[in-house]
């Protein structure tokens, strides 16, 4: 493995562990009830939580791509994509365990859907990196291509 791939995973670890960290922190102040906030508040902060915090990396990644380039940015951005998916599973999947069989230590009430929320941001942490980043890297090249033409 190059160096520059295990510079990547390593940032991916911390970089997903202080996803996690916010979210679960956002997830156990709103459950213990020590942040009151309006119900339609509370919605768009989910919402920001589950769909737009997963986001920061991809545009992290795009701010500082040269960190992590060979020089090959095809065939990086599909290693990155590849180490990003598998360290998401290795760190998301047993924290959604944990909280799907009450060993977490937020405890989830016991109605119908709670702690699905942990799934979904275990999705959506995977796959923002892996949807936004090429997604972003072809356009930032066709408006480069449009400028320089």
């Amino acid at each position: 493995m190059k160096k520059i791939y295990l510079k990547f995973t390593i940032a991916a670890v911390v970089m997903q562990l202080l996803l996690w960290a916010v979210f679960c922190l956002y997830d156990y102040e709103i459950d213990e009830g020590r942040i009151r906030i309006h119900y339609i508040l509370r919605y768009i902060v989910d919402f920001l939580l589950l769909f737009a915090l997963p986001a920061v990396p991809a545009v992290l990644y795009l701010l500082k791509e040269k960190l992590f380039s060979t020089g090959e940015r095809i065939k990086d951005t599909a290693i990155h994509c590849i180490i990003w998916t598998a360290v998401s599973a290795l760190i998301s999947l047993p924290l959604w365990d944990a909280v799907n069989y009450d060993h977490w230590f937020i405890h989830q009430r016991r109605i119908m859907f709670n702690g699905m929320e942990y799934l979904i941001f275990a999705i959506t942490s995977a796959a923002g990196f892996v949807l936004l980043t090429p997604i972003a890297m072809g356009i930032r090249h066709f408006v480069r291509k449009k400028r320089g033409a």
